[in-house]
């Protein structure tokens, strides 16, 4: 047996294609409609993963951008803190930061839960592979 997780990283199209190149391969709608497809043959909620980035994606924008795609879809969303080890790249939310956005999320009426990395130490977890330099 096997669950579905689809990472979305963002509900708003330009931004998601920003933050996930790959994502104009699929148009975020065709996404929301099989996730709501899936869940109903299966009798099952679907696992959303939302990557938490500070000041990029925590906003009330994406918790009705969020709200909206997914209305109807019964989903568990797991909150995941970025990961990025490069000293320019994104940051993880502060917690004032992180307990608004879940109070935005409320909308959803979901099971929401914060998940938390255990690939920090590689530079490994979320998504986010990277290489380091050593004496370049």
């Amino acid at each position: 047996k096997f669950k579905l997780i689809v990472s979305l990283t963002s509900a708003i199209p330009e931004k998601r294609e920003t933050l996930l190149p790959v994502a104009g391969k699929f148009a975020i709608e065709e996404i929301a409609r099989a996730l709501r497809n899936y869940a109903k043959s299966r009798k099952t909620r679907v696992t959303v993963a939302w990557v938490t980035m500070a000041g990029v994606n925590t906003g009330d924008d994406e918790a009705q951008a969020l709200a909206k795609l997914l209305e109807g879809v019964p989903v568990i969303v797991n909150l995941i803190d970025v990961n990025d080890a490069r000293p320019e790249g994104y940051k993880p939310p502060g917690d004032d930061e992180r307990r608004a956005f879940l109070d935005r999320l409320q909308i959803l009426r979901a099971p929401i839960v914060r998940r938390y990395s255990g690939g920090k130490s590689k530079h490994a977890a979320c998504g986010m592979l990277a290489g380091l330099r050593v004496g370049a």
